[in-house]
């Protein structure tokens, strides 16, 4: 699944892993990602891959959590010229 921005939400069972594309096309202004950071924000009941730069995408593999809880998770791309955007996703846990 590919998240373009703010505010984006996905719903996810306990059990279920997918890998989720940040697009930072729109936040490039002719700059590139060189690198990424993927962090959930409040806690760490989800379980978060190592991120994978193809430029403007940010993927990586989001598992775990507590069923009928809500995480942030924040993508934040360094640029080729230092810029630094973040990208949110709300992951929304729930029993299938």
């Amino acid at each position: 699944m590919t998240v373009y921005g703010n505010p984006s939400f996905v719903e996810k069972t306990p059990a279920e892993g997918e890998t989720y594309s940040f697009d930072f096309t729109n936040r490039l202004n002719g700059s590139s990602v060189s690198s990424a950071t993927v962090t959930e924000k409040i806690t760490s009941a989800l379980t978060i891959g190592t991120p994978t730069v193809t430029s403007p995408l940010v993927s990586v593999r989001i598992s775990g959590g507590l069923a009928n809880n809500d995480y942030v998770v924040v993508c934040k791309g360094t640029l080729g010229d230092g810029d630094t955007p973040e990208i949110y996703l709300e992951v929304r846990v729930r029993e299938s």
